[in-house]
């Protein structure tokens, strides 16, 4: 046998070894070592395998009988420091990298919203704010195409806003546009003389039951329209003609209650179903500025102004009534007399009840409680220590503005109206909201620009305030 022949047999005999060497190291169970550990052996295993220097290594002449063991341990060597590296790949591979914190989004009960006016050629904006310390959250600047809105609410997470003819919705977490919608005019036209929207900034935006509901006062023609929108996407579900004027109209116990004035100046109440729009009933007779609702009983303030024959507008004087009617049928079930002094009936405060007790400011400095079963006068407060009819009715506490200039704020017991505590606020202050213990104020700063304060409820101090440096048109607490 040549040696040709016989180097041709040691090479597929290494071959062999080989294959075996590497199927017995491939079926080895290798436990996952530590990320040190595998550091560790990589280091020693080149610390063997490779050379310490990089000079020239001594040519030794090769010996037949030892030939094949430095082969089989360098290739020892290599296969375990694979099976190592293999196993810590796998290793990290199953390590899951945990992904970024989970940010909670602020619900919109914990938000405060305002419409700022930021100047001449500068585009105005919704601002929300966090209520626990007044942080800015996010800002939404209107575009051309949005008219400014006047008119704010805040449910189920989105923020409504009305300006004009244009209702729209943002999403409370971050301010996205939600969807965009303008109100057609229903009402009547004069040809040639397009309907206006230029006054229409008393409209209210009231929520419900995935609903919003709101109105369109017409400058030409002095009437008024109603419409019911789907909450989802802003589409108008039906509308209804409501009169002529402004008109205050109230969503309670599944229907809508508008205040109607019809050519001749008829006054009369209008129910309609809420989710339809159909009419249930009329009152006529009634020029409501107020209502309130306790199961199937509605409550109503009407308020009638009158000039004395031969008199002039300055002779005016208000006849007022307190009635309950059937919410179901409209007939009347009782009516008391009551003294008012409100100018005009965008002044009208809220009426609310409270157990067996009607809440009512009967004019700019005083509030009145009625019983629920009669309409008969309980109690009422002296216009020398309120300074406002604005209230608000937190767990059967009434908070109201007091003293000469507004600057205290007053919690008065429903059941005889007796001033429970009072507390000094900044001067000039109007009682704006409260909500989750905290007592929201809106007053002008010395710039005359607006100022938000955010005061404990529970004992009046100061949480945080806002210097609004721009005019604000309107805000709304998330409540």
């Amino acid at each position: 046998m040549t040696n040709k022949q016989q180097q041709h047999d040691a090479n597929e005999q290494l071959s062999a070894e080989q294959l075996q060497v590497a199927q017995r190291y491939a079926s080895m169970a290798v436990p996952r070592p530590s990320s040190q550990q595998t550091r560790e052996l990589i280091a020693q295993l080149q610390s063997q395998t490779l050379p310490k220097s990089l000079d020239p290594l001594p040519m030794r002449p090769p010996r037949s009988g030892r030939r094949r063991q430095p082969v089989l341990e360098v290739l020892v060597a290599v296969a375990l420091v694979g099976i190592l590296i293999g196993g810590f790949v796998v290793l990290l591979s199953t390590r899951r990298t945990p992904g970024p914190a989970h940010v909670k989004p602020v619900p919109a009960t914990e938000i405060v919203v305002s419409v700022e006016i930021r100047g001449k050629g500068i585009a105005p904006a919704l601002v929300a704010q966090r209520t626990s310390d007044g942080k800015t959250l996010w800002t939404f600047t209107l575009t051309q195409q949005l008219s400014v809105p006047t008119t704010l609410a805040v449910q189920d997470q989105v923020v409504y806003a009305k300006g004009w003819q244009q209702v729209y919705a943002l999403r409370a977490t971050d301010g996205k546009l939600l969807w965009q919608e303008n109100l057609p005019w229903y009402g009547p036209t004069t040809p040639g003389t397009p309907p206006e929207f230029l006054h229409d900034n008393s409209a209210l935006l009231v929520v419900d039951h995935g609903m919003v509901f709101t109105q369109l006062l017409d400058d030409t023609s002095e009437t008024t329209a109603l419409y019911a929108l789907r909450a989802s996407d802003g589409r108008v579900l039906w509308h209804a003609q409501t009169g002529t004027g402004e008109n205050r109209f109230a969503v309670l116990g599944g229907n809508v209650y508008v205040p109607e004035t019809l050519p001749g100046n008829i006054h009369r109440v209008v129910a309609l179903q809420e989710l339809t729009g159909e009419q249930l009933w009329s009152s006529p007779g009634i020029s409501a500025v107020a209502f309130a609702q306790q199961g199937e009983t509605l409550y109503v303030v009407s308020i009638v102004w009158t000039i004395p024959p031969g008199g002039t507008p300055f002779d005016l004087k208000s006849q007022s009534t307190l009635l309950a009617l059937s919410a179901q049928k409209g007939n009347l079930l009782w009516s008391s007399p009551i003294h008012t002094t409100i100018p005009t009936s965008q002044d009208v405060g809220p009426l609310l009840v409270d157990q067996n007790r009607l809440l009512f400011g009967t004019d700019p400095q005083k509030i009145c409680a009625y019983q629920t079963g009669t309409g008969h006068q309980l109690w009422c407060t002296s216009p020398i220590m309120n300074a406002s009819s604005a209230f608000v009715l937190v767990n059967h506490v009434i908070y109201t503005l007091g003293g000469g200039q507004s600057n205290e704020l007053e919690a008065l017991d429903p059941a005889n109206g007796y001033l429970l505590w009072a507390r000094g606020i900044p001067v000039g202050s109007g009682l704006l909201e409260i909500s989750r213990g905290t007592v929201f104020l809106l007053t002008l700063n010395s710039a005359g620009n607006n100022s938000l304060f955010a005061l404990s409820l529970a004992d009046g101090h100061q949480l945080w305030s806002t210097d609004y440096p721009n005019r604000i048109l309107a805000v709304v607490i998330g409540s």
